[in-house]
């Protein structure tokens, strides 16, 4: 019994050593048929790109297709890229800011603001003003309501410039300006004769204020030509902008005259 022990275990040595070879000849195998394809793959990946550049120089029009749409990558890659999308904003920001410093001698600001830099905060959508002398203020430090309204009239209407000289800009060209002449005293500018006595007699001053908004609007659309309409809503008659070039009235509605039709209203 020892005896066939002995040749039994030599038999499962002998076969355990033949699976070991047979299995190391199949991983040997699998590695080379792998390659073999692999190289396959490749030579063909090569034929194919050959053929197709033969193809392309062959045909000149499809090589200039080629080359016009490889210069639209590299437009559409200047435009995605944040760094060029920075320098933009940037240079708009700073144009913006050039213009309000050119509109604003022309309004009822105080001298002290008049050759401010202005520059908007896109973050929060608020005005820095930085003076000749170097101090700084935000919009709602600089006092009187005459002055935030020529801040508010000097930005929109250098952000309707320069959205005006876009090319193909999605912005509507029209900016509507809601009762500017509120600030000063409405009842006489509205063409009222206030009695000389009381205290809310406007001074001549505040009708040449209110004059300016009116002209600088007429200038500056026209410099443009027209390229945007600026829409008032005012209480102010035509004693105080009659007399300025380029603007038109469309409607008075007083004595029952109104902005929405009362027929409207009773369909």
């Amino acid at each position: 019994m020892k005896s066939e022990i002995r040749e039994k275990s030599e038999e499962i040595n002998s076969i355990s050593r033949n699976l070991r070879i047979i299995e190391l000849s199949s991983v040997e195998k699998k590695e080379q048929h792998y390659k073999y394809t692999s190289i396959l793959r490749l030579v063909g990946k090569l034929e194919q790109s050959i053929e197709i550049m033969e193809t392309i120089s062959g045909d000149e029009g499809l090589a200039d297709e080629v080359e016009i749409i490889k210069r639209d990558i590299a437009s559409m890659r200047s435009q995605v890229s944040e760094r060029e999308i920075s320098r933009r904003l940037e240079n708009a920001l700073n144009t913006i800011s050039l213009g309000m410093s050119e509109v604003l001698p022309y309004l009822d600001v105080e001298d002290i603001y008049k050759k401010s830099n202005c520059r908007l905060n896109i973050k929060d959508l608020s005005l820095r003003i930085v003076t000749k002398q170097g101090d700084e203020f935000n919009l709602w430090e600089i006092g009187s309501a005459a002055n935030w309204l020529s801040f508010h009239l000097a930005f929109n209407i250098s952000l309707q410039a320069y959205i005006n000289d876009q090319d193909n800009s999605p912005v509507p060209g029209v900016l509507i300006i809601d009762q500017p002449s509120q600030v000063y005293f409405p009842k006489k500018l509205a063409g009222y004769m206030a009695d000389e006595e009381t205290d809310d007699q406007p001074m001549d001053e505040d009708v040449v204020a209110v004059k300016k908004i009116f002209s600088t609007l007429a200038a500056k659309v026209q410099e443009q030509k027209g390229g945007w309409q600026a829409i008032v809503l005012d209480h102010a008659s035509d004693t105080v902008w009659g007399d300025i070039k380029n603007i038109n009235p469309v409607e008075e509605w007083r004595e029952g005259k109104k902005l929405i039709p009362a027929d409207w209203l009773i369909s």
